[in-house]
């Protein structure tokens, strides 16, 4: 017996958050600064616009999903409609289909090992980890910065435009930021001290490892300290980035896990 051809989506989207395409990424090979092993992402059908989450567990998705929802509904005015994902071994908890169902929420289960349906958002994750691995191999940052090299890479995908929506930022109740505030991850930099003797060096040279959410200006790792803050009045020296010493090291892989292991909720409850 032969598979089935995949014909398309079952399911055609006319307005924001009519879908929303959610993929877990399963535990990486290297733990990320703050102990995060999985990332989650949320992909609206009709914009393309997205979020990704990092979770030390899988068991963190469900709570993730609930923070998204809030966020999104508020920003946008809209309900979400439909969400689809795989079919991951306790996605179908009686706890995750009663909190869709007591908020209207539609939800499409692929079937077993049919990634194909669930296109989107395994796209979108791949694509997440090819761009961390690309940012990664520039840089002297060791791989537990992948976390702050992902949050880059869903920023730069959601600022770049579509045809149909040239500001995607907008519509989501985001100001734009100007295409003139992006750096190169990883890029060194001189920041000014903040204390010091008076003898000492005024500033010292950082690495840029992430755009502030909170205020307007850039996250730093100083390796000397190793201590991570947030500046605005920086020196960048992207001309002088090493883009030529790529490194060949860079092995940031999923583990592999048995199918069924995407936990949602400690204690999976099937409904027939």
């Amino acid at each position: 017996m032969t598979k089935k051809p995949f014909v398309g989506q079952s399911m055609l989207t006319n307005g924001l958050l009519d879908m929303i395409h959610l993929d877990v990424c399963s535990s990486l090979n290297t733990l990320a600064k703050g102990g995060f092993s999985y990332f989650l992402t949320f992909t609206d059908d009709h914009s393309w616009y997205g979020y990704v989450y990092q979770m030390r567990y899988k068991i963190e998705a469900f709570g993730r999903f609930k923070k998204y929802k809030l966020e999104v509904e508020n920003q946008i005015g809209h309900k979400i409609k439909a969400l689809r994902s795989d079919r991951g071994g306790a996605y179908l908890c009686r706890e995750v289909i009663d909190y869709l169902k007591d908020n209207g929420i539609f939800s499409q289960w692929t079937p077993p090992r049919t990634t194909q349906l669930n296109g989107m958002a395994e796209r979108r994750s791949r694509t997440f980890l090819d761009m961390v691995r690309s940012m990664m191999s520039f840089t002297e940052l060791s791989l537990s910065f992948w976390g702050y090299a992902l949050e880059m890479a869903a920023k730069v995908l959601n600022m770049a435009p579509l045809r149909q929506y040239p500001r995607r930022h907008t519509r989501y109740g985001i100001k734009p930021a100007s295409y003139k505030y992006l750096r190169v991850w990883g890029s060194p930099a001189y920041v000014k001290r903040l204390v010091g003797d008076k003898l000492d060096s005024r500033f010292s040279l950082c690495r840029f490892i992430e755009y502030s959410k909170e205020t307007t200006g850039y996250y730093f790792y100083d390796s000397s300290e190793q201590k991570i803050f947030v500046l605005r009045n920086v020196v960048f020296l992207e001309k002088d980035f090493p883009v030529n010493n790529r490194r060949d090291d860079v092995l940031l892989n999923e583990s592999s896990e048995p199918l069924g292991s995407h936990l949602w909720c400690s204690s999976p409850s099937y409904y027939n």
